[in-house]
């Protein structure tokens, strides 16, 4: 079968069939913990990532205002590499973007200029996916390489996980602080709206979910964690991890969510990070358009991310 390219189709069946495989070794291996019950680990690891989420999500973009990336002169995987041999990044971006470098005013979203407004706000959402995963410890510990392939596979992943909560589902707008953001926007921007409305589809089915804090911050590792990203090494350490994740985030459904509503909750969330990641891979061909079509509109770090 080597040479073979799999469609489309045939990726994201492959993709649920490991899900449910997963969850079936999941659910065999929770009878170690007891059902409902939380490690200390488990507790652990989520207030790593609880922490991390809240040190780094700006939910109402209040750090974005003046917000400009400057021009940086290296910005290549292989500079980074160089750079950050001692694994520790720097605190913006996986270039090294100051993002105290601001020198001109932002573009509103209702300017009709929607291009560069949302290369900016895409930037400032990547640099805080990047400071998020940079705070645990066993991202940390990984080699820059395998550092470098989670971050370009999972970071916009992480960025619709992230700002579901500030997705209101009545008015279907992203609030986010005086930023009001449609999939009009989106479309204005350049994006097809054959992709936009399956995407606005998934937050409004995630948001109407009413996820816990905690359960958001462990999808988000989940998320980060997929050992099938292109050009991961280490894949075996990085699925334990993957998995580890995915038995606490099992256990605090257990725990915090009262039969039998929540039932079905562990599945439907390996469901959705499935399914968020067909929507990811749609979105880096919608991205490669428009690229083609506008490179200087695009920044450098998102060049490095969807290359």
């Amino acid at each position: 079968m080597s040479g073979v390219i799999l469609s489309e189709e045939a990726l994201t069946a492959r993709r649920q069939l490991r899900m449910k495989k997963r969850q079936e070794r999941l659910q065999r291996g929770q009878k170690v913990v007891e059902v409902g019950s939380l490690t200390e680990e488990q507790q652990q690891l989520i207030t790593t990532l609880i922490d991390a989420h809240r040190k780094h999500f700006d939910a109402n973009l209040e750090h974005f205002v003046g917000y400009r990336p400057q021009p940086i002169a290296r910005t290549n995987w292989e500079n980074f590499r160089q750079q950050h041999e001692s694994l520790s990044f720097p605190d913006c971006s996986l270039g090294g973007v100051d993002q105290s470098a601001a020198s001109e005013k932002i573009i509103e979203a209702d300017t009709g200029t929607e291009l560069p407004h949302f290369a900016d706000l895409s930037t400032y959402m990547i640099q805080q996916v990047i400071n998020f995963a940079k705070e645990i410890p066993v991202f940390r510990a990984l080699s820059i390489d395998d550092q470098i392939s989670l971050l370009k596979g999972a970071t916009m992943e992480i960025s619709h996980l992230q700002y579901n909560t500030a997705f209101n589902l009545e008015t279907k707008i992203w609030e986010c602080g005086r930023h009001k953001l449609t999939i009009e926007h989106g479309v204005m921007t350049g994006f097809q709206r054959m992709y936009l409305e399956p995407m606005q589809k998934f937050h409004i089915t995630l948001r109407t979910l009413k996820l816990h804090e905690s359960e958001y911050v462990l999808m988000q590792a989940l998320a980060l964690f997929s050992p099938d990203r292109p050009g991961v090494i280490e894949h075996k350490h990085i699925d334990k991890i993957q998995e580890t994740i995915a038995m606490t985030l099992k256990c605090y459904i257990d725990y915090h969510h009262p039969l039998p509503g929540s039932r079905f909750l562990f599945a439907k969330l390996l469901s959705m990070l499935a399914e968020l990641r067909t929507l990811n891979e749609e979105n880096t061909k919608q991205m490669v358009h428009i690229q083609n079509v506008m490179e200087d509109a695009m920044t450098p770090l998102m060049k490095e991310i969807f290359s």
